[in-house]
């Protein structure tokens, strides 16, 4: 519990992480996963999560496209968050 990602903003937001394989990047596969999460989060009750992208990382338009904003930038940390209620 001491520990946590560079994602971590809080002790009531889940921090993902997730990553797709590069020989299978391009094929919706983190959109499907992305929406999976945040449908099972929303069903258990949860209202944000973050994460933790670097910001040359492709990956960044994807968290982008699912409501994921900049938490404080320019920190060096890339973190994101994301909520889950709208």
């Amino acid at each position: 519990e001491e520990v946590h990602g560079d994602g971590f903003v809080d002790e009531h937001t889940p921090e993902l992480v997730i990553a797709v394989r590069q020989e299978h990047r391009g094929r919706g596969i983190g959109t499907s996963l992305l929406d999976a999460i945040h449908e099972r989060a929303r069903a258990d009750g949860l209202v944000r999560m973050s994460l933790s992208v670097d910001p040359d990382n492709p990956a960044r338009g994807l968290y982008l496209r699912h409501g994921y904003r900049d938490l404080e930038p320019g920190d060096g940390k890339g973190r994101m968050i994301a909520d889950l209620r709208s």
